[in-house]
């Protein structure tokens, strides 16, 4: 061997060294933890048709309620408005308060198909279905509150007027429901098991 390949040093390698990975930053098992990819997608631009979908279908989901931030006036101003509608076209007060006799007259006669919506909890009690009496009483509020309806139909023709008008219109007939009369059966059937306490509390 000669001195010049004595003196010449060892070439170094052309891979850099492999660096390990600290014990802290290994899982539970022991190994390694995976490392995202430093290549990233490049982003996709929906478009200017698929985003006014997009939009449209927000603003159908998650649209303007017309009953978010009403007040206490407002409620005045939908009352005063549908006054104002009734005195405008009594006709049609005079139309609809005859549907109601109509139906009342239907339902003493025990022919009215009327029934409460399927899962209104106000009516699961069995008396309202078993007692003629309580089913023909449950039977002329809700020919009223259909009535009502109805009425605000024709003569709210605006989306939000309507939406407003019902509103206020379910608060009224919730409060005048039978279910929140001392002929309540759930409420009588309390007072007796309870020997009249339920009446104080």
């Amino acid at each position: 061997m000669s001195a010049e390949s004595k003196k010449r040093p060892a070439a170094k390698s052309a891979k850099p060294a492999r660096k390990t990975v600290p014990e802290t930053l290994a899982n539970g098992n022991g190994d390694a933890p995976e490392v995202a990819s430093a290549e990233t997608p490049p982003a996709k631009h929906d478009s200017p048709e698929v985003e006014a979908i997009g939009e449209q279908a927000a603003q159908r989901i998650a649209g303007p309620n017309p009953i978010v931030n009403i007040r206490g006036k407002d409620f005045m101003k939908v009352l005063l408005g549908m006054f104002n509608e009734a005195l405008k076209k009594p006709q049609l007060v005079v139309e609809h308060y005859a549907k109601f006799v109509q139906e009342t007259a239907t339902i003493l006669q025990g022919k009215s198909k009327i029934r409460p919506e399927r899962g209104d909890r106000r009516f699961m009690d069995p008396t309202w279905a078993k007692s003629k009496a309580y089913g023909g009483l449950l039977q002329v509020y809700l020919a009223a509150c259909k009535q009502v309806n109805a009425w605000i139909d024709e003569t709210h023709g605006a989306e939000d007027d309507n939406a407003r008008a019902k509103f206020l219109a379910a608060l009224i007939n919730d409060a005048l429901a039978p279910t929140n009369t001392m002929i309540n059966p759930t409420a009588i059937r309390k007072f007796l098991e309870t020997g009249g306490e339920s009446a104080v509390r």
